[in-house]
């Protein structure tokens, strides 16, 4: 017994010399003030959040879907007057509904966002007067399924220009950075659009360049080729992933004439297609050499640098040359057979009628 004494009051000495109040007297200074019922807007609370002096108070709703607005005329002081003022409803962006999960505003209140564990994104709401839910719209999402497929917390620093995201499903809390505070739309969207395609055909490849577009906030990952014989009935180029503003397109029919778009890719999804440009393929490859005279059918494209044989007869139907072609002696040429650049005939050629030159 005189050994417990002993360490008892070791132990008290301890407590009493580093500070330590006895266990009960840690939640002295925590009191039960006051509650009110929220049961008449919503049975399935599942966040609360203030204005910043508190005189705002916004419960977010499961089994309404909803965000409910109540006032109290002293700030965060539950037992003065608390009125219930209005509730939005939350954008339904999918067909089963939103499972919303945290609700976070800026600042000043004209921005509000809510955390969708169904969708896995972040809604943003804008609101023209701050802090007022009934003037409050959708107006853009942020997916985090790339990194979380059940978020259920939600953070901004105060500027907005860092969003943090919590989940149940992967047990990890996950940082993003926002170009421009508390706006989704100016940090990352998909690409804008691809501006003109420059298309040099070839026989059966054709060559195609743009320039890249903006990113959107998130860098280009990818672009899609679109392919089209007819301008309306669209395919597209497999041609693997690259960010290059450059691209083959291999497997086309000689001598047909093919439209052509392109898209950037990024994180979020595919920016709106390039305006359509098209191209037609050569019939024979650059600088070809024909060793003998024959027969072609209307319309055959050749392109620069073909060498003809002599006495080659094109006149049954004009034909596309291209640049420095060489015609040897006695080239039949059709009725208004055109000549849009530079070219090198031989003796004794035989024009038709309305041809033109370069």
């Amino acid at each position: 017994m005189k050994y417990f004494k002993i360490k008892f009051l070791t132990f008290f000495a301890i407590i009493c010399s580093i500070g330590l109040a006895p266990i009960d007297d840690a939640y002295a200074a925590t009191t039960f003030v006051s509650s009110i019922s929220i049961s008449a807007q919503e049975s399935d609370s599942s966040e609360l959040a203030f204005n910043t002096d508190g005189t705002k108070m916004f419960v977010l709703g499961n089994n309404g879907n909803d965000v409910n607005e109540y006032t109290l005329s002293t700030g965060f002081d539950l037992s003065s007057t608390v009125t219930f003022i209005d509730s939005l409803a939350l954008a339904d962006l999918n067909e089963y509904g939103p499972i919303p999960e945290a609700l976070e505003f800026n600042t000043d209140g004209t921005k509000m966002f809510v955390n969708d564990s169904r969708d896995d994104s972040v809604y943003e709401y804008t609101c023209t007067t701050g802090f007022d839910v009934s003037t409050c719209s959708y107006t853009d999402k942020f997916s985090v399924a790339a990194k979380e497929y059940t978020p259920t917390g939600l953070s901004f620093n105060s500027d907005g220009t860092k969003m943090f995201v919590s989940g149940a499903g992967l047990d990890k809390v996950h940082e993003y950075s926002i170009t421009v505070g508390f706006d989704f739309d100016a940090t990352t969207t998909s690409p804008s659009q691809v501006g003109t395609v420059t298309v040099t055909p070839g026989t059966d490849t054709t060559a195609l360049s743009w320039s890249a577009p903006s990113d959107g906030g998130a860098s280009i990952t990818d672009y899609i080729i679109q392919i089209s014989p007819d301008g309306t009935n669209w395919t597209t180029f497999s041609d693997g992933t690259s960010t290059a503003t450059t691209a083959t397109v291999t497997g086309l029919p000689k001598g047909t004439a093919y439209h052509f778009k392109v898209a950037a890719v990024n994180s979020i999804g595919t920016g709106t297609y390039s305006s359509s440009a098209s191209g037609t393929s050569f019939d024979y490859d650059a600088s070809h050499t024909f060793t003998e005279a024959k027969s072609f059918d209307t319309g055959t494209r050749f392109q620069s640098g073909t060498t003809f044989k002599a006495n080659q007869d094109f006149s049954g139907g004009a034909m596309t040359f291209g640049a420095n072609q060489v015609f040897d002696e006695g080239t039949k040429f059709a009725a208004s057979q055109g000549f849009t650049t530079a070219q090198t005939f031989g003796d004794a050629q035989e024009f038709g009628s309305g041809g033109t030159f370069a």
